[in-house]
């Protein structure tokens, strides 16, 4: 029924055109007999690629069909690469869920972590970090004990461990040195960016468009954003200011408008929220 069934959740709004055109190329599979073992419908397709075992035959048809996309599509090439030169799973893990949860625990790492480094899941860069990582965990030394990098970075997401988390990485040796510059900076503003954020909540606060011109002002009152930056944005507004001069009437009043009270005056900051409105 599936033909029947993606028409009327097409034409209902029910399924986006991605999704239906997925669905399309399955029941197109279906009638060549080209799914992984024979699979006829989303559960028993995931039920047989849930193997390693049957991990070449599920990478291919993944891609040919747009199944699988990405990373998610990178991982899986890699997970069968390391198969076909021989390597060993963690644990001998058979899928992705048995996997992930047998390298969630921490007597399980340096094997997770060698098969990672050897396969292709970590750069050189997440390695070094890594090593560095795991002695502090092992002796229970990170931020709230955490034992991996979801439960460390759930535990600094909370303000009351910003400063904690701060200490941490740079013992650790975990932060560049321009990285360490801000945090300095950071200090001497009292600790709290625009709007009184703390840490990795100033990153969200900052991405909203309302609160983008506060967040520019305080960069600019607490030397993050620097003197060449301050030069590039001024010219990009007197270009703009030109630009307005040449535009008819109703194009500046709508320009105006999207810019907000006082226009290119004072202290706009044209975001690329801002562009892609104009």
């Amino acid at each position: 029924n599936l033909e029947k069934c993606v028409a009327f959740a097409e034409s209902n709004n029910l399924m986006t055109a991605e999704e239906a055109d997925q669905a399309k190329k399955f029941n197109e599979s279906l009638a060549g007999g080209g799914t992984p073992g024979g699979c006829n419908s989303q559960a028993t397709c995931e039920a047989y690629c849930n193997d390693v075992g049957n991990i070449g035959q599920c990478v291919a048809f993944g891609e040919k069909s747009g199944f699988l996309k990405g990373k998610e599509l990178e991982d899986a090439k890699k997970v069968h690469a390391a198969i076909q030169k021989g390597a060993k799973m963690p644990g001998d893990c058979r899928n992705k869920t048995a996997c992930e949860s047998y390298c969630k625990s921490s007597e399980h790492i340096d094997e997770c972590v060698s098969f990672a480094k050897d396969n292709g899941f970590m750069s050189e860069e997440e390695a070094r970090e890594v090593e560095k990582f795991l002695p502090l965990m092992k002796r229970g030394e990170t931020p709230g004990a955490c034992k991996s990098k979801e439960e460390c970075e759930a535990y600094c997401d909370s303000d009351e461990h910003t400063d904690e988390c701060i200490n941490f990485a740079e013992k650790a040796g975990l932060l560049s040195g321009e990285e360490l510059k801000h945090i300095e900076q950071f200090k001497k503003a009292g600790g709290k960016g625009p709007g009184g954020c703390r840490g990795r909540s100033c990153k969200s606060f900052c991405e909203k468009p309302e609160n983008q011109k506060e967040c520019f002002r305080w960069g600019k009152e607490n030397g993050f954003i620097g003197e060449e930056d301050l030069r590039r944005i001024e010219e990009g507004k007197q270009q703009m200011k030109k630009a307005l001069e040449q535009m008819p009437p109703e194009v500046k009043a709508c320009v105006d408008e999207i810019v907000g009270p006082g226009g290119l005056e004072g202290d706009f900051f044209g975001g690329p929220e801002i562009g892609d409105k104009i």
